[in-house]
């Protein structure tokens, strides 16, 4: 029956076990995911992402991801990032006493905030923690010193919040070798009560402060105080996992500090309900089932079902895997104490006698240890208490002249020789010091020399290429006035000749008779286009250079909207808004006919035709839509030239307005007409832009103040 009993249970553990190494497999396959990833990514933000989720997933490889993700966190990440991986670092190198000295000096560089302030505890505590492993606290006690740590305690004479922390936690570690009785759980009571009222945003803190203090009282046999300190530390633990979440990293959800919690707390079931003991028996069951690292330690040490067995009084389930277990030798003394005491309950509900005599034989010495330690931690506590009345009452006694003079004398003759020694050390180290400075300042003499010849010669060689930067320039700017001389002197003499080749052309015409006149009138018009043509040129020439060198004024006068508008169709479409012959229809919009201006009517008129001349040139059929709209908030207006011709390539609306600039080189025009068009704009105290949103051909939008 007995061993059908354990075929049962190894095959319950083989099945609990199964869903963690799927897990494991899963965990596998992700690791190798992420790591292949990190050579895709092309940002710092996306690299410290992939390097979270590895640190987090790969748990065999933790210590060498927390130190590539500091070292990129230290270079591109922000201020919680870095601290939450010195923490991180800290917890995997808690040993290191020169790690962690390395850490604090660190922070020193950051300036005070809650986390910044925490993660500073948070290091100390483990300071303090490592400092305290090879005192002599036996012979501290002895001294009084332990004593004056309470005193100290209970006189505040701690300001910073932090010190007071550091300062209860090192009074725990200095009893955690003396007692565990009741002067022990009222200093960790006092450390979380003021850990809980300090703010400590990250919550690493409370969780160290929880976790050392469930261990304390375990030891100590206190199941109230570790269940009550459980549940405070499984809150912190859900704290931490959702802020993991909020950070973007879905794999930390400490299900192994979750399982050490359910287990404990089972373990001193005394102090839960049936309710209770059967959601943390559940809860734990769900983590083996999601975590291989939970379904392993089951699997090795099945402690967790023999707590629950025990809590449930199912003592005949519980005993063969007692039994099991005890078998193994690999349990701590602690556990296999715990074991040795169920199992005498369940031989003793059972009325197996043999079983109960055989643990009974196990039990009577380690619980007549357990009397005699509770018996030590009774004494310490009371030789601290007394120690500290003592140490109080001396304190306020000023009678005792004679005794502070005599320490003060000692310390005052300590501190002499001390500064004597600390004084030749100095001396010493400071004629080493200035023997290795006059070394070095002989190398940097000898650079600086040779530096300051360089230094010369490329002085020299940026004066000459000054000089010839200076030359360059003048004589750039004497050609280009020579070249605006001349464009100006060029397109008045143009003008003259034009206006009489168009004159005589029609003169010529006029004069011929009516029957051969039609086949001439074919080349005076075909010249009086080509004169046009080259009279906008020089007119667009000249005004270039008038705008450019800021000559060109402008003259306001009260005008209507629309009148502008028609004036500038006129300009483009000699035979009206439809041409004869043309597939291409202009349509008109005046949404405000009423809409009065105060501004210069020809500059205003002069950026319209230039804007329907473009939208004719490129538009071979369909329409050229000219509108116009009043914002009265900002007091503008803006007119939109639309066209449904060939439109703008993305990425050309700005090259457009360049001077000289065409598209395309096979249209008529100089490449000016947006140019100036642009100049004007700003000159009206407006602007002329590319309609980027528009489909289907181009649209310009001109927006200008109204002007009142």
């Amino acid at each position: 029956m007995t061993k059908m009993k354990r075929l049962i249970a190894i095959i319950v553990l083989t099945l609990t076990l199964l869903p963690g190494i799927h897990g494991q497999n899963n965990r596998v396959e992700l690791i190798k995911e992420y790591e292949d990833s990190l050579a895709n990514v092309t940002t710092s933000r996306d690299s410290i992402r992939v390097m979270y989720n590895l640190f987090d997933l790969d748990s065999q490889n933790r210590r060498n991801h927390a130190r590539k993700l500091m070292d990129m966190v230290n270079r591109h990440g922000t201020r919680s990032e870095i601290m939450d991986m010195i923490r991180q670092n800290v917890n995997l190198n808690h040993t290191d006493s020169l790690f962690l000295d390395s850490m604090q000096r660190s922070l020193r560089d950051y300036a005070d905030s809650p986390e910044v302030m925490e993660t500073r505890l948070f290091v100390k505590l483990y300071q303090i923690e490592n400092a305290s492993r090879n005192v002599d606290w036996e012979k501290r006690l002895r001294n009084g010193e332990l004593s004056e740590m309470f005193v100290k305690i209970e006189d505040s004479i701690y300001k910073k919040p932090e010190d007071r922390i550091a300062a209860l936690y090192s009074t725990v570690c200095s009893m955690a070798g003396l007692t565990r009785g009741p002067l022990m759980a009222a200093t960790l009571d006092s450390l979380q009560s003021y850990v809980e009222n300090v703010n400590l945003p990250t919550g690493a803190v409370r969780n160290f402060i929880y976790n050392r203090s469930c261990g304390i009282f375990s030891s100590g046999n206190n199941s109230v105080k570790v269940v009550e300190t459980e549940k405070k530390l499984l809150n912190v633990i859900d704290s931490l996992s959702r802020a993991y979440a909020r950070a973007g990293r879905p794999y930390r959800t400490l299900p192994v500090n979750r399982y050490i919690s359910y287990r404990r707390m089972l373990q001193h079931s005394s102090a839960l309900n049936d309710a209770e003991i059967e959601q943390f028996y559940n809860e734990v069951k769900q983590l083996a089932q999601t975590d291989s690292a939970v379904a392993r330690d089951i699997a090795a040490n099945p402690i967790v079902d023999v707590y629950y067995l025990a809590a449930k009084g199912k003592y005949a389930e519980a005993i063969p895997m007692i039994e099991n277990m005890l078998a193994r030798n690999n349990l701590q003394a602690s556990q296999r104490a715990t074991l040795y005491s169920i199992l005498y309950d369940a031989a003793h509900a059972t009325g197996n006698r043999s079983l109960m005599r055989t643990a009974t034989e196990e039990l009577y010495p380690i619980k007549l240890a357990e009397l005699e330690t509770r018996e030590h931690y009774r004494l310490n506590d009371l030789r601290i208490l007394y120690q500290s009345d003592s140490v109080r009452a001396a304190q306020s006694v000023q009678s005792d002249f004679a005794r502070e003079r005599q320490m003060t004398e000692k310390r005052a003759h300590t501190v002499i020789v001390i500064i004597c020694i600390a004084a030749l050390l100095f001396l010493a180290i400071f004629i080493l010091f200035l023997a290795r400075q006059r070394s070095k300042v002989m190398a940097i003499a000898d650079r600086l020399t040779a530096a300051n010849e360089t230094l010369i010669k490329e002085r020299n060689e940026l004066r000459h290429t000054q000089d010839d930067l200076i030359e360059a320039r003048d004589a750039a700017k004497a050609a280009d006035r020579m070249k605006t001389d001349f464009i100006n002197n060029m397109s008045h003499e143009i003008k003259t000749p034009l206006s009489a080749i168009n004159e005589y052309s029609r003169l010529i015409v006029d004069c011929i008779p009516e029957n051969q006149r039609k086949y001439l009138d074919k080349f005076a018009s075909i010249i009086n286009i080509n004169s046009r043509l080259i009279q906008t040129l020089v007119n667009d020439v000249l005004d270039v250079a008038a705008l450019e060198r800021k000559d060109m004024s402008i003259t306001k006068e009260p005008i209507f909207a629309e009148n502008i508008c028609e004036v500038a169709i006129g300009n483009v479409f000699d035979e009206g808004r439809t041409e004869a012959g043309s597939e291409v229809r202009l349509i008109f919009l005046p949404m405000h006919p009423d809409v009065s201006l105060l501004t210069d009517p020809q500059r205003v008129g002069q950026v319209l035709t230039n804007l329907l001349s473009n939208a004719k040139k490129f538009t071979e059929k369909g329409m050229i839509t000219l509108s116009y709209t009043l914002n009265s908030t900002d007091k503008t207006i803006t007119f939109s030239v639309a066209d449904t011709g060939s439109g703008i390539p993305s990425g050309m609306e700005e090259e457009i307005f360049s001077r000289f600039r065409q598209l395309d080189h096979t249209t008529q025009g100089s490449g000016l007409g947006l140019y100036i068009s642009r100049l004007l704009a700003n000159l009206l105290g407006g602007k002329i832009e590319v309609d980027k949103s528009y489909r289907g051909g181009a649209r310009f939008l001109f927006t200008i103040p109204t002007g009142y």
